[in-house]
């Protein structure tokens, strides 16, 4: 460690003293508060856009006075010169205790990698908390070190429909369960059934409401920065899981072209592995890294049978928003399954397709999903069978309107 890594630090500092104005406002996401007691070591992994780096400072400006914590993003050609050991060695000396972690995964020292230095730091300094961000497309439980032991993972998607009437400041409500929703939905519509009107705010949720960003921009420019999030994630973060050729970027661009102009979206592997010139397996890789990504969302049967090797029985894009970047007039019901299948997942819900209806969870809940008019044929004789209602801003019974699935988290 030299004089050098101080004047390092002191640059550090300048940068999160200017960054903190930015991220100190009012909305906080849900894992805000999951995250108020953290661990010695703490990652948070999610989509480019969902939010990552304004709620690593929240956490710091909420959690440590500043004259304790230090924020660095990784990717900083500061780390050129140093190494995080190094900037961590300096910091405990100051009497530091909290670092502050941003887009680890792109560390510039391949040895010792990122997550060998974090073993190191952890280990080394033990009054050191550490909280780190890395992309959601980053296997983290199999990274270089054994972070697992030490590590706590939370996982931030993109913004629930709750999230989004909160950021927008048009009514601000509590995230509710499944188990609630399914037997309270009436008397929750009920009380807010005056303060706000729903479907107008769902209908531009579906368009443009699931990631931070964009209330930054009209619908046009958020789609294209949309598809320029979508190109980085494909071209940079899966690269993360599993380098490959620009013959086999290229492929995975036309299947997931495929994918977007079909869903949802019934895949005949032996059929795509022919259009594309590639084998089988590579299509279930391809797959499995796009879904690891949150590009898409795979729906698989509910009959027994190991995920990894199993055809999924459709495939949806991640959320809504990907759907109407891709695509100038996506089906209306393709956005109602899509934004229902998001949504659970978010939630930590596994929905599976069913015999009856459109969706099982693991709770033994039936949705069928459809319009204000939609009826319970697909539901006979299955006493858990709910009817998913786009169009509605209040249910009665087994009818819940759509857009309260947007409360789950």
């Amino acid at each position: 460690m030299t004089s050098e890594t101080g004047e390092i630090v002191g640059k550090l500092l300048a940068i999160q003293f200017k960054l903190v104005k930015r991220a100190n406002f009012p909305f906080r996401r849900f894992l805000w508060q999951e995250m108020g007691k953290l661990g010695r070591l703490s990652g948070v992994k999610g989509p480019r856009g969902s939010g990552k780096t304004t709620l690593l400072f929240q956490l710091l400006i909420d959690q440590a006075g500043h004259e304790k914590a230090l924020y660095a993003s990784l990717d900083h050609p500061l780390f050129y010169t140093t190494t995080l050991y190094e900037v961590a060695e300096y910091w405990t000396m100051q009497g530091g205790t909290k670092l502050y972690l941003d887009e680890v995964h792109k560390y510039p020292h391949q040895s010792p990698g990122w997550a060998s230095a974090l073993k190191s730091i952890y280990d080394s300094f033990p009054e050191i908390t550490i909280a780190f961000t890395a992309s959601s497309a980053l296997e983290l439980i199999s990274a270089e070190a054994d972070l697992s032991r030490r590590s706590s993972m939370f996982q931030l998607p993109g913004l629930s429909f709750r999230e989004y009437l909160q950021m927008n400041q048009v009514i601000n409500i509590e995230a509710v369960s499944l188990n609630q929703l399914v037997s309270e939905h009436t008397n929750l519509a009920a009380n807010f059934a005056n303060e706000f009107k729903p479907l107008v705010h769902f209908n531009q949720y579906l368009r443009t409401g699931y990631l931070p960003f964009a209330a930054e921009f009209d619908e046009d420019i958020y789609h294209q920065h949309l598809l320029q999030t979508l190109a980085a994630t494909l071209e940079v973060d899966l690269m993360a899981i599993e380098p490959t050729t620009t013959s086999g970027i290229i492929k995975m661009k036309q299947l997931l072209g495929i994918i977007a102009e079909s869903a949802p979206f019934k895949p005949n592997i032996s059929k795509l592995a022919e259009q594309l010139g590639a084998s089988r397996d590579t299509i279930y890789a391809y797959l499995q890294n796009f879904e690891r990504a949150q590009v898409i969302n795979q729906l698989q049967s509910s009959t027994k049978g190991v995920a990894a090797f199993q055809k999924p029985v459709k495939i949806f894009l991640e959320n809504t928003n990907l759907s109407y970047a891709l695509r100038n007039q996506p089906d209306k019901g393709n956005i109602r399954e899509t934004f229902a299948i998001n949504q659970l997942k978010n939630a930590r819900h596994k929905p599976l397709s069913s015999p009856k209806g459109d969706l099982v969870t693991e709770e033994g809940f039936v949705f069928e999903i459809g319009g204000k008019g939609k009826g319970f044929r697909q539901l006979e004789g299955h006493p858990s069978g709910y009817v998913l209602a786009d169009d509605i801003e209040s249910g009665i019974g087994r009818r819940i309107p759509l857009w309260m699935l947007g409360l789950l988290y």
